[in-house]
């Protein structure tokens, strides 16, 4: 998959794993560093609140990925799920994820 940001397009992977206070959902992205030829850390795609989520739900990270919604819908990653958590001055959408 590809991932547009700071002025440039990064192939990424999906990694999926777990939030340890509550065993919600966890998404990052990996990109791959032609120079070093290694995968690395591009970001999270999810963000963590107290509140236990039902399986494959999770809120997504607008504020640090702006274009993560994008991402989400030209992958058909996922669907929004019609809620948001507003944090400080951010509102994060609830996804299902697929």
């Amino acid at each position: 998959m590809k991932i547009k940001g700071w002025d440039k397009e990064y192939e990424v992977k999906i990694e999926k794993s777990k939030y340890i206070n509550n065993g919600n959902l966890a998404i990052s992205l990996m990109c791959y560093d032609d120079e070093f030829n290694f995968w690395e850390p591009y970001g999270r795609l999810t963000v963590n609140f107290d509140k236990k989520l039902p399986a494959n739900h999770a809120y997504v990270d607008t504020n640090n990925m702006p274009n993560a919604e994008d991402f989400i819908n030209e992958n058909k990653l996922g669907e929004f799920a019609g809620e948001y958590k507003i944090s400080g001055f951010c509102c994060y959408p609830l996804y299902k994820f697929y």
